[in-house]
């Protein structure tokens, strides 16, 4: 057995000495297409250092900040939309790295007859033919997906600046009101010196005294209130914004309106088909579709092909072999019914979006309706009150009215005002909703 074992091994080595350009050729090009691991570290102390200076950066070069450098700054900072951006580069790479054919094979074979002096060996590469098309429908649903990310990512930017510019307006409404109110609070500390006066004189009942200082009370809560609504507000935005916490709070550029807005047309159903989370839901839809084909296809055999070459008995022979799977009883049952099943839901969402899409153009439609009545009553109210205040200081500087009766109308136009800000903030959350509905703003 040790003759047989030393004859068996010479041989071997014959032939691998043969084959050894070859392997060697096969391996070097393997090796270079082949990818290599590169470590990550996460180094929270850089990460954190690097925040804080562009943070920094961005808040020392403008005083204030507009709408729009507003969006600039978030769309490039929020952490939410750079986690989506990233999901995009994932189904992008995957698409792009995806439909290729599977890799062949290649077989080795060695036969020594027992009592005998020869060895019989072979080689035999192997190739799998996709005839079910297999590998390119595998490249069309990526494809699909990574379009249906890019939608997805177009919609988290649409709601990311739906909600900035709510913030932004709502920080603007409470500057004008807390301005109101401070303002409302030094003119009735000038009021209730001159009440006090006129109380302690014996001119004025203790009821209209009462009624002045409580006023005066409630105008400091009002504004304690609204300094604490601001502040958690201007908080909001650093958050939001994607700025580091020690970041000081921002100034804004621009003022709340003292108008009424003119109504925003709402946008049509066909213009609706565009909508960045309607296109993400279609794409979503056809890449399951796809996934139906595949599916099917694949209870189907792909052809399996190889082409070898070998020595037995001392002669050179050439093989070739013919593979097929046999869909006899799996038939990909499992995989086709997970596939219709799941295009039957990415159907009914697509659906679904649809409707809400629909239904939100009338629910926004009327509301804005509402609010732009509600608005506009208020304003013309309080256009009017603020032309009474007027005649009555005329008449009050004049001797001709009391100071109560001035108070008393002083107070109630702050507070028509603060319920038409009330009113226009109601106004432009729905207005906002409505721009970015429409696709044109996107």
């Amino acid at each position: 057995m040790s003759r047989y074992f030393v004859l068996f091994t010479q041989q071997i080595n014959i032939i691998m000495m043969n084959y050894q350009l070859l392997t060697s050729m096969g391996i070097g090009l393997m090796l270079a297409s082949c990818a290599s691991y590169k470590a990550s570290n996460i180094e929270l102390s850089r990460d954190s250092a690097q925040w804080q200076q562009v943070s920094s950066k961005i808040t020392k070069q403008k005083k204030t900040l507009s709408s729009k450098e507003l969006h600039q700054v978030g769309l490039l900072l929020n952490p939410g939309l750079n986690s989506i951006r990233l999901q995009y580069a994932k189904t992008t790479a995957i698409a792009e790295n995806s439909g290729y054919w599977k890799d062949p094979s290649l077989g080795f074979s060695f036969e020594r007859p027992f009592g005998g002096n020869t060895l019989n060996y072979g080689i035999m590469p192997g190739i799998t033919l996709p005839v079910t098309g297999l590998p390119a429908l595998s490249k069309k649903i990526a494809e699909q997906y990574k379009e249906a990310d890019y939608w997805t990512s177009r919609e988290a930017e649409r709601a990311f600046l739906e909600e900035l510019d709510n913030l932004h307006d709502a920080i603007l409404i409470s500057q004008a009101m807390l301005n109101s109110t401070s303002s409302r609070l030094s003119v009735i500390k000038r009021e209730n010196a001159d009440i006090e006066q006129l109380y302690k004189l014996g001119e004025m009942d203790f009821a209209e005294y009462q009624i002045s200082t409580q006023r005066f009370n409630d105008c400091i809560k009002a504004q304690q209130d609204e300094e604490d609504s601001l502040l958690t507000q201007q908080l909001a935005l650093i958050k939001l914004l994607g700025l580091h916490p020690s970041t000081p709070t921002l100034r804004l550029a621009g003022y709340a309106p003292r108008s009424a807005p003119a109504a925003r047309a709402i946008p049509s159903a066909g213009l609706l088909l565009e909508h960045p989370a309607l296109k993400a839901s279609s794409c979503k839809f056809a890449a399951s579709e796809i996934e139906l084909k595949s599916a099917i296809r694949a209870q189907y055999p792909e052809l399996e092909l190889g082409v070898g070459y070998g020595r037995d008995d001392g002669k050179n022979k050439l093989d070739v072999g013919i593979g097929l799977s046999l869909p006899i009883w799996n038939r990909n049952r499992e995989a086709i019914a997970m596939s219709t099943a799941d295009r039957a839901l990415k159907q009914q969402d697509f659906v679904n979006q649809w409707r809400a899409l629909l239904t939100d153009t009338q629910i926004l439609k009327y509301q804005q309706q509402l609010l732009l009545k509600q608005c506009r009553s208020e304003a013309s109210r309080l256009n009017l009150l603020r032309k009474q205040v007027e005649t009555q200081e005329k008449l009050y500087s004049l001797g001709e009215s009391g100071i109560s009766e001035l108070s008393e109308l002083r107070h109630e136009s702050y507070q028509r005002q603060l319920d038409y800000f009330g009113y226009l903030k109601k106004l432009q959350i729905i207005q906002t909703k409505i721009q970015y509905l429409s696709p044109i703003t996107l």
